[in-house]
């Protein structure tokens, strides 16, 4: 139930994103500049957007060195020494990534949006908010919860109490207390 309320990382970011746009004004049928590719690689840093995939080429050389060494066990040395090798040659890829990764962020935002937001997201108060943001989503949505069944609760009491006040004025009763009056068999008349 709650895991529609506690969005991952990239859902804030992208929250962030949009909301950044909405408040500023949307950048994205200007040409990026050099600038805005350095601030926004900036902003990448600051706020740790492509950490959690730096760990990926290591965790693929490993699957795939698994993998060559089940079919060729007496080559594990040599297999892992070719996994390195190929791994380090391809490593160069992350930054290309990295550069992806900037190039979306400084479609979104102006160069000076950027370097306010890298400015704060590379401050100790930035830092904090980056990593207290899922606590703190978390808490609001416990919050959410509780408020939306109050409402609701109450909402359900206050209308059903004003239903049958309204109904005691004989203008109307419960649906199963008229389906009952009209399912009862009627009288029959008197035998005289």
């Amino acid at each position: 139930m709650m895991e529609y309320l506690m969005p991952t990382f990239r859902r804030v970011m992208f929250g962030m994103a949009a909301l950044g746009m909405m408040l500023t004004g949307s950048a994205f049928a200007q040409t990026v500049t050099d600038a805005q590719k350095e601030q926004a690689l900036r902003l990448i840093d600051a706020i740790h957007v492509t950490d959690m995939f730096a760990d990926y080429p290591i965790k693929d050389a490993l699957a795939i060195e698994s993998q060559i060494v089940v079919a060729y066990p007496n080559l594990a040395d040599q297999v892992n020494e070719i996994v390195q090798e190929e791994a380090l040659n391809l490593a160069d890829r992350f930054q290309a990534f990295k550069g992806e990764a900037a190039l979306i962020y400084a479609k979104a935002f102006t160069e000076e949006e950027l370097r306010q937001l890298a400015d704060f997201f590379s401050t100790d108060v930035g830092q904090k908010m980056l990593n207290e943001q899922e606590i703190m989503y978390r808490e609001v949505g416990r919050a959410a919860e509780i408020w939306r069944e109050g409402f609701r609760k109450d909402l359900a009491t206050a209308v059903q109490s004003r239903v049958e006040e309204v109904a005691s004025q004989g203008q109307g009763q419960p649906a199963e207390d008229a389906a009952s009056d009209e399912s009862a068999e009627p009288e029959e008349p008197a035998a005289n």
